[in-house]
């Protein structure tokens, strides 16, 4: 498997953004897309990559209130917590 489908898969296959932003994302922790994915080489840096998008996810509220989930939206599935 390349390294570009092991981020969307550690992402749930969510598609926060697109292919070319997720490639940012990944050379930004010295990644390559299409590289084949060896975990014990590359996951820390993988796992660095998928909390930089989260992070990017949580700073954009326009995306992040779109995002749906099993509760419908997220700010039903706010509400159903409380």
């Amino acid at each position: 498997m390349q390294v570009l489908p092991r981020l969307k898969m550690e992402l749930s296959n969510q598609e926060y953004f697109s292919d070319e932003q997720y490639t940012q994302f990944l050379t930004g922790n010295d990644l390559s897309p299409m590289d084949e994915y060896n975990k014990s080489e590359m996951q820390k840096s993988l796992l660095l990559t998928v909390i930089d998008v989260f992070e990017a996810v949580t700073n954009d509220i326009g995306l992040m209130t779109g995002i749906s989930t099993e509760f419908g939206e997220i700010d039903q599935a706010y509400y159903v917590r409380r």
